[in-house]
């Protein structure tokens, strides 16, 4: 239990990619995204700390009894326009440190930051924005919504203290730094005390013993079990939701996803579910009995010849767009790399 307890206290990650150099026999993933030791350090606010639980409190039944994939229909989310935001509940998030400065993105007033009135600098900002530390962890509830001439909208919401009543508006659809509480909620009945896998082949920590990121590398055959669900902070990474898992040698990391499209720019949205890219809620290799050298190259962030669509989209998830060529051919398409494939199976790979 103490061993447990110290892990959720440390590990506050954040999100990179690290595929494996290319080899001779497979072609090499798409460009990683920007690593997580350049990211600045994110204590975790007195006022937003969340309460510290034991595994055996926390973990819920036997993973091998349970698994999120037990219930596949289960909660299956609903993307919420900003249209229909009226009544919903919202969590402001915790930020990195170096981002607390510029407050969250509500205001005190309709006008924002153009209103000439006086401010209270115990919680708003010259600019009327609401101060960090006075609202970090708290929430608000959207009471009212009007769209704007430029497609954008205006939310108003109360606050859960002071009585507050606070405005924001969209920038590209969505607001920054909050989270439907629903979400979290969901996320956690979905999630906790059950056994999930890393669809991406690495989970992230922090040390605030020496106040550095790294990323540990694990096999998506590798059963995670899920201590807590709990919020993220953001913006580095940017996703919401983080589970802290524990890896089957005791030490343990976490997975940011998102929980729903909601508040998510278009440009970051995928087919499927919002987490598909991040974890399976299924043993992979109960479910496909491919050889190993399959998982080996999978767990490689690789690709050959003669790969399945099903194997290729575990080792490199959803193209970013594919052209049809002919009736039996498309190109997939992932950043640098383009792949043909003749019907169902990966025919070449081209650069």
């Amino acid at each position: 239990m103490t061993r447990t307890l110290a892990l959720l206290v440390l590990l506050i990650p954040l999100c990179a990619c690290f595929p494996p150099a290319k080899t001779s026999t497979v072609e090499e993933g798409p460009e990683p995204a920007p690593t997580a030791d350049t990211a600045p350090e994110a204590p975790r606010p007195e006022a937003a700390k969340p309460q510290e639980t034991s595994a055996e409190e926390s973990t819920g039944p036997e993973p091998a009894k349970r698994s999120a994939d037990t219930k596949p229909e289960m909660l299956r989310p609903k993307e919420i326009p900003v249209a229909e935001w009226t009544g919903l509940t919202f969590l402001l998030l915790e930020k990195v440190e170096m981002f607390r400065t510029h407050g969250h993105h509500l205001y005190t007033t309709p006008s924002f930051e153009d209103d000439p009135a006086p401010i209270n600098p115990a919680i708003e900002l010259e600019n009327h924005r609401l101060r960090y530390e006075p609202f970090a962890g708290h929430v608000f509830t959207v009471t009212n919504v009007g769209k704007q001439p430029d497609g954008e909208y205006v939310i108003v919401g109360k606050m859960d203290t002071l009585d507050l009543t606070v405005y924001g508006k969209t920038s590209n659809g969505i607001i920054e730094g909050i989270l439907v509480f629903d979400d979290l909620a969901e996320a956690k009945t979905r999630w906790e005390g059950t056994t999930v896998y890393s669809k991406r082949r690495l989970v992230d920590i922090y040390d605030s013993t020496k106040s550095t990121f790294r990323n540990r590398k694990v096999s998506i055959l590798d059963p995670l079990r899920v201590l807590e669900v709990r919020p993220g902070i953001i913006p580095l990474p940017p996703k919401p939701v983080w589970l802290v898992v524990m890896l089957p040698n005791g030490s343990g990391g976490i997975i940011p996803l998102h929980y729903s499209w909601t508040n998510v720019l278009d440009k970051k949205k995928s087919p499927g579910m919002p987490w598909e890219q991040d974890i399976l809620e299924y043993n992979p290799k109960l479910r496909h009995r491919w050889d190993p050298y399959v998982w080996e190259t999978i767990d490689g962030h690789h690709v050959f010849v003669g790969m399945t669509k099903e194997q290729l989209m575990m080792s490199w998830g959803h193209p970013r767009k594919t052209e049809k060529v002919d009736s039996v051919t498309t190109k997939w398409i992932y950043g640098n790399s383009t792949l043909i494939m003749k019907g169902d199976t990966v025919s070449a790979t081209m650069q």
